[in-house]
Order: C-alpha cells, then structure tokens, then sequence
C-alpha cells in the first residue's frame, strides 16, 4: 500500500532505556477473562510491525491482509497505551508493541456516551480487531469498549509474542504441508457485550430489518453478503439503501465487514 503510514509508526516508547516491562501498579483492576475453547482461526495474533507489513503489500485497501499466507480478518496485539483522544462518539488510543506505533479506534455506545474512563497512557493492553482505512489512514477498529483490555498479568505479553511466533512459524509449515492453519488459543473477553441490538426482521426501520436477518440468517464467520440480506427483505428495502445502512451501521460500530467488503456480520 503506498499511502502514508504514519499511524503505523516503526518508533517505538514500549520499555525503558534497558527494554524492561515495568511491573503493574499495586491496586490495579483485574482483567477480563477469556472465555472457554480457541478463538477462531481468524482471530490472528500479530505485531504491529507484521500488520504495517501485511498492509503495505495490499494492492487496493479492500484487499484481505496476508500474513505468511493466511487471510487475517480479526486480530489481537498486545502494546503499551502511549496516547488517547477521547471523543463523543469513539476513543483513540495509540498503541506500542515495541516493534511499532498503530491507531485503536474504540467506538461509544450507540446513543454517544462513553460507558467507562479511557484507559491511561503506560497501561499495557490486548486488542482485539479488524484493520479499517478511512480516509487513507489505517487503525484497529475495535467495536465495543471490552475490546481493549486492560492486561494486569504481564506474563501475557511475553505469552502473546511467543503465540506470534508460533503461529508464524506453523503457518509456513501448513504452506508447505498443505495442512490448516492452526487456531490460536485467544478468545475474545468472556463478559464483551454485543452493542447491537437483536434486531427485527418485521421492522420497517431499515438498521433494525438488516440487523434481523444478520441475527437469525448469517452463518459462520463470514457473514452475509449484501445482496444476501436484501433477498431476506423481500424488497422492502432497496439493494443502495440496504448498502448505505450498512456502511453506516458499521461506521456505528453495529456490523462489521468480514472475509471483504461486501459481507457483513453482526458484532
């Protein structure tokens, strides 16, 4: 990608002068835990430093990440916050891995308001989320505020490098091999809470139809197309209309796009 990146900055804050992690703070609160089974195959542990790679080699923005052969779809890093923006309708952290600086965009509930404090700047955090381009910058859009997580065990940061390298490394076996790409052993956080609505698919508010049929219809990680979901409407609602919902309510943090730019999911 030859657009500017200086979101994905290769300066790093991560340690100190001799690269130690600084111990957590006494009193710190406790994190959330992970749910139960392996995250799916798309949930990628990466650092920033393979992410600028992956999106430097894309041709056009709506190409799918590539990381040693494997589509990336969702990720999760793991960094030092080194600055926040707070805003009324998100949160913009900048976050160091020590191989580079990336933009988490954090979205607010739906009707604006901030549900918790932003994390402070020298907290350590796990990510979890997809990369978006807007306006020919790139960040981590991650949909709902559980999805930066405060780390206060930072044996997990150690444990996330050595998942990168042993997912890295098993994925250019599997190449060679012609075996599956291995799932990595991350969820997302247990307690995250889903800021859609269950959605009605008898609604005849547009956001609140497509959020039905992605409810009761989508399957697997994919998603549906957008065509998909206008055949669920029966033509009450307009393929364009359907399309700029859509773009909207991930703008809202409400859907999210998947495998490309044209299939959905529910968050």
């Amino acid at each position: 990608d030859a657009r500017a990146m200086s979101d994905f900055a290769g300066a790093t804050q991560y340690a100190g002068s001799h690269g130690y992690m600084p111990q957590p703070q006494a009193g710190s609160s406790e994190g959330k835990t992970y749910a139960n089974g392996s995250a799916p195959p798309t949930m990628k542990p990466l650092t920033v430093k393979m992410l600028k790679r992956a999106i430097d080699a894309r041709q056009t923005p709506d190409e799918t990440l590539v990381v040693n052969g494997v589509p990336v779809h969702n990720l999760t890093v793991v960094g030092k916050i080194v600055g926040v923006e707070s805003k009324s309708s998100y949160v913009l952290y900048k976050v160091d891995d020590s191989t580079g600086v990336c933009d988490v965009k954090v979205w607010s509930d739906q009707d604006g308001d901030q549900t918790a404090e932003p994390i402070e700047v020298g907290a350590y955090v796990r990510v979890y989320g997809s990369v978006k381009t807007l306006a020919n910058e790139h960040m981590i859009a991650a949909h709902t505020q559980q999805a930066v997580r405060k780390i206060t065990d930072h044996n997990e940061v150690t444990f996330h490098m050595l998942e990168v390298v042993y997912a890295s490394g098993h994925a250019e076996k599997t190449k060679v091999s012609g075996g599956a790409a291995p799932a990595n052993a991350y969820t997302v956080p247990q307690q995250a809470p889903n800021v859609a609505a269950n959605g009605d698919l008898g609604s005849e508010e547009i956001d609140v139809s497509i959020m039905g049929v992605l409810k009761q219809f989508a399957e697997g990680e994919q998603g549906m197309t957008v065509d998909e979901i206008a055949s669920k409407q029966n033509g009450k609602f307009t393929r364009d209309a359907i399309k700029a919902a859509l773009e909207e309510m991930s703008n809202g943090g409400e859907v999210f796009t998947t495998i490309d730019e044209d299939h959905y999911a529910a968050v």
